[in-house]
């Protein structure tokens, strides 16, 4: 995310975000899928977090 749009962010929306020591773009931490990104900063597209789905149990 850019500071442009970290800035027109709602404030409770920002309270779900920091600031990458690398890179210096903004992430959110309820995204998974970002936030594993930059901790490596390598693409795993292999790997998926979002879309899950819960496995009910019918025992």
């Amino acid at each position: 995310m850019s500071d442009s749009n970290y800035t027109a962010a709602s404030d409770a929306d920002k309270t779900h975000f920091i600031q990458c020591g690398v890179c210096q773009e903004w992430m959110d931490c309820r995204d998974l899928d970002e936030v594993c990104f930059h901790e490596t900063h390598v693409a795993a597209p292999d790997v998926q977090y979002t879309g899950s789905k819960k496995v009910e149990d019918n025992e």
